[in-house]
């Protein structure tokens, strides 16, 4: 009995690739949606974590106050 699995009589198409994470999209933008969300809500992303940093650098201050 032969295991082999017969060629494919058509090739693969070409799927464009994703900018962010480089894996294959079948989306129309070329951009999975979960990976658009993620750079959309990187710069939201940074303002709060800079204003956490603020908020615990003046809680330190005022308790060593």
């Amino acid at each position: 009995m032969n295991t082999n699995k017969p060629e494919p009589l058509f090739a693969e198409p070409i799927r464009k690739r994703c900018p962010i994470c480089g894996e294959r999209t079948y989306s129309a933008v070329g951009i999975h949606p979960q990976c658009a969300v993620r750079q959309a809500d990187a710069p939201r992303e940074r303002l709060l974590a800079a204003a956490k940093k603020r908020a615990r650098e003046t809680a330190a201050r005022l308790a060593g106050a």
